[in-house]
């Protein structure tokens, strides 16, 4: 499940030659999760609170620049052959009293005399946002040019490597036996948040008992009723107990070594009604065009319009709130996320959810959620709870 320093050097190659092509001296990623995709260091700050950036040389071994709040981490991951980058830099939250280094205030100035002693004082420096690079920092170094290319790293992650796409594939294992669970445990009377967590301990034992040794965390939530009508949870529901005639909308989400699996399915408590049959059948459809349309030689956009025309025909369309779904990998939420607007070609290789989900006030939501793999000739759903409508139904 760890990713190998073959798939190290098959990213830092790309970054090199990406950097030989446009005759810069270096890619500085600044972004939480570039960072991540650069060093396979699992972060442990916010960086808007607490900078770092990993610093990939054309010619040179990469470093990293961190908080000191990492240095333990760090040590830790380099032992554990689970961090690519054994040369970091840290700077501190205060002035020591002996052994003083660079502190939070000083990080343009560190930055600027590390890439210097480093070599790179000079020439285009790449970098994946020019946020970060203040007037100060440009200062410091009046001979480097920097240069805002984001699209390096992005487009590298948008298309999955085997070893990542296995990784997604071992987390829906989690997330199938996640919603297992949801369907046992969801009944007349039960508290839904206590539910979710009850599901969340028996991920966790059981991820646990399996795997100790990994880097898993679990996201698992539920809403029922009416809330369900709320794409996002409207809150204040904590009491909220399952009735007959719900809808339960159940969302599991793995993240195993950082990458992410999402799975979601939407329960009916007692016979389903003919108007919740209606909306059933027309968000099941709807989700299953979208994942066909999940193939090399459509564009993003194909996603998002293929389930719009199923609920347009099945006149659910006045009810559709969020785009069909959204990229999948270090992010839960992640590039590309405008799904509905963008026009690049698909690729084998991206992922991507699929939810076309619907919203009804007054009576509930009915959204699946999978995580799809685009592929050469057919798309390959990943999470795999059954989406008919008679496993689907609670008994009352």
């Amino acid at each position: 499940m760890r990713l190998t320093t073959g798939e190290r050097d098959r990213r830092h190659i790309a970054i090199r030659q990406f950097l030989d092509a446009e005759e810069c001296v270096a890619y500085l990623a600044f972004d939480g999760l570039n960072f991540v995709y650069a060093t396979n260091f699992l972060l442990d700050v916010d960086t808007w609170e607490r900078p770092v950036a990993a610093v990939i040389p054309r010619d040179g071994e990469p470093f990293a620049i961190m908080n000191e709040l990492s240095i333990n981490h760090h040590l830790l991951a380099v032992e554990r052959g689970s961090c690519w980058v054994s040369d970091a830099r840290f700077y501190v939250e205060h002035p020591r009293v002996s052994n003083r280094t660079y502190t939070r205030p000083e990080w343009d100035r560190m930055v600027a005399e590390l890439l210097s002693q480093q070599g790179l004082g000079r020439g285009r420096i790449a970098v994946d946002s020019l946020g970060p690079i203040s007037p100060a920092l440009r200062a410091y170094l009046p001979d480097v040019t920097f240069v805002a290319k984001p699209e390096v790293i992005q487009d590298l992650r948008l298309i999955k490597s085997a070893e990542e796409q296995a990784i997604i594939r071992f987390g829906a294992i989690y997330t199938l036996f996640g919603i297992e669970q949801y369907r046992a445990l969801i009944e007349p009377g039960a508290y839904i948040a206590e539910v979710s967590a009850e599901v969340r301990r028996r991920i966790i034992r059981r991820l646990a008992e399996e795997h100790p040794d990994e880097a898993f965390s679990v996201e698992v939530e539920a809403d029922s009723g009416v809330d369900t009508a709320c794409p996002h949870s409207p809150g204040g529901n904590i009491g909220r107990v399952v009735k007959v005639g719900d809808s339960v909308i159940t969302n599991v989400i793995i993240s195993t070594n950082g990458y992410v699996t999402e799975d979601e399915r939407t329960f009916i408590v007692g016979d389903p009604t003919n108007e919740q049959v209606l909306y059933m059948e027309a968000m099941t459809s709807a989700q299953q065009a979208a994942i066909d349309a999940m193939i090399e030689g459509n564009i993003v956009a194909d996603i998002d319009s293929a389930a719009q025309r199923v609920h347009e025909e099945a006149g659910t369309s006045g009810y559709l709130f969020h785009r069909t779904g959204h990229g999948i990998g270090l992010g839960g939420h992640e590039y590309p996320d405008d799904t509905a607007f963008n026009y690049r070609p698909l690729q084998a290789g991206m992922v991507f959810s699929a939810e076309p989900a619907i919203f009804v006030l007054g009576l509930g939501g009915f959204r699946h959620s999978d995580t799809v793999i685009v592929g050469e000739e057919e798309p390959e759903q990943v999470t795999r709870y059954s989406k008919r409508l008679e496993d689907l139904v609670i008994p009352d």
